[in-house]
């Protein structure tokens, strides 16, 4: 859609044909750089939606926000632009749900979803939609490198986004029509910059169910339209010159996706971590993976300490095949393990003698930049830290899967 040249947010982007503006940038210019932008946005949101608002706060209430920022909220990264403050809100509710209203707005995107983006299967439900005359529910992002604008559309408006055709592909039970659009010298979360735009336009509309992103991201490469390194990615409400509500609950299964339809989780790693050694670093925190006071004994407690280089927070990490890894503890000999083969939320992680359960056994998927989803092959769940704590000493636990950075962890060689 036509975004204002000068909105000083990450979620901002602009379509470079839409019919309701044929000039593109209607005479705009000026864009800042939107990475330079999420310093004073970080601000902005502190004082727009409360402390409660911040990461891995369980209990954080429902706060509505009018003005331009970016943050977290409920373990979920959230984008808010429009170049027509006051003509939108946005509420975010529990975990990774918003809504939001639009009265004869100008132009914005807003929405909850990743701060690093991957190649995730994104569940969603906005069966509440209505999008007016001129509005997307889409699946949005960036990646880096090349520097890539990209739309996975569910559902739309009376306007129907169309560009140059790259074929099709056939995916989550519907075909989508793949585009391809050039921005030049437009604004972009590098500043301004030439960048291509990717879509892929769902023909039978939906307002819920599961989106297969590796599905796409494979058809656009074979059409040579490569991505880069993902950045941000939000399950998003767009709208341009029109009216209209939303109410939106988005998560996640993980990475997946190869040559059609794909379930979760379930089929091994993506990604291709080598077998070594490796210090296991938590992104909320940047606190390593640790075995509580060096015990080499069964069922000694995993935590999150700050890494010092302790045989204790080092990892032998080995690659059993079919996606599989089984992770040793350096100082101990013992793996990393669910208590009690556990498939509940908040079991507990600890270290135990290998006895080759799937509850000592993990698929690793790439989140891209380096980061990964550790999920035990017994339980479907993920590696994290309980409640987004970012002290030392913090526990190490499984739960539903619903990429918060407290659920995202570096592999570090040491």
């Amino acid at each position: 859609m036509n975004h204002d040249d000068n909105a000083p947010a990450r979620g901002a982007s602009s379509e470079n044909d839409r019919t309701s503006d044929v000039s593109g940038d209607g005479g705009r210019s000026g864009a800042m750089n939107r990475r330079a932008y999420l310093k004073s946005a970080a601000a902005t949101a502190a004082a727009g939606i409360g402390a409660a608002a911040s990461a891995g706060s369980a209990s954080a209430q429902s706060q509505t926000i009018t003005s331009n920022q970016t943050g977290t909220h409920e373990g979920y990264y959230y984008s808010f632009w429009t170049n027509d403050e006051g003509s939108v809100s946005m509420t975010l509710e529990s975990d990774g749900s918003y809504s939001c209203e639009w009265s004869n707005t100008g132009n914005f995107v807003l929405g909850k979803g990743w701060e690093t983006g991957a190649r995730r299967d994104v569940e969603y439900n906005a069966s509440s939609y209505n999008p007016g005359s001129n509005s997307y529910l889409c699946l949005y992002g960036w990646t880096t490198d090349p520097l890539v604008e990209y739309y996975i559309i569910e559902d739309h408006g009376s306007y129907r986004p169309e560009h140059e055709s790259r074929g099709t592909v056939y995916t989550d039970g519907a075909t989508y029509d793949i585009y391809e659009s050039l921005r030049e010298e437009k604004p972009s979360i590098e500043g301004t910059a030439t960048f291509p735009q990717y879509w892929s336009v769902r023909r039978d509309t939906r307002t819920s169910g599961t989106i297969t992103t590796g599905n796409h991201f494979d058809a656009w490469e074979s059409n040579g339209m490569d991505l880069g390194s993902f950045d941000y990615q939000i399950l998003a409400t767009e709208g341009y010159q029109s009216s209209g509500s939303s109410s939106v609950t988005v998560g996640s299964t993980g990475g997946g996706g190869s040559g059609g339809d794909s379930g979760g989780d379930t089929g091994g790693s993506s990604g291709s971590l080598s077998s070594g050694t490796y210090s296991i670093q938590n992104v909320n925190s940047g606190k390593g993976m640790d075995v509580t006071g060096q015990s080499t004994d069964d069922g000694a407690n995993v935590q999150q300490y700050s890494y010092w280089g302790g045989e204790n927070q080092q990892w032998n990490v080995e690659d059993t095949g079919n996606g599989v890894y089984r992770i040793e503890n350096v100082n101990s000999g013992k793996v990393l393990d669910v208590s009690g083969q556990s498939t509940s939320n908040g079991a507990n992680v600890q270290q135990y003698a290998d006895n080759g359960g799937d509850n000592q056994r993990f698929y690793l998927y790439d989140q891209g930049g380096g980061q990964y989803h550790i999920q035990p092959v017994h339980s479907e769940k993920a590696v994290e830290v309980e409640s987004s704590s970012t002290s030392d000493g913090a526990n190490v636990q499984q739960y539903d899967w619903n990429g918060g950075d407290n659920q995202l962890w570096t592999f570090e060689s040491v």
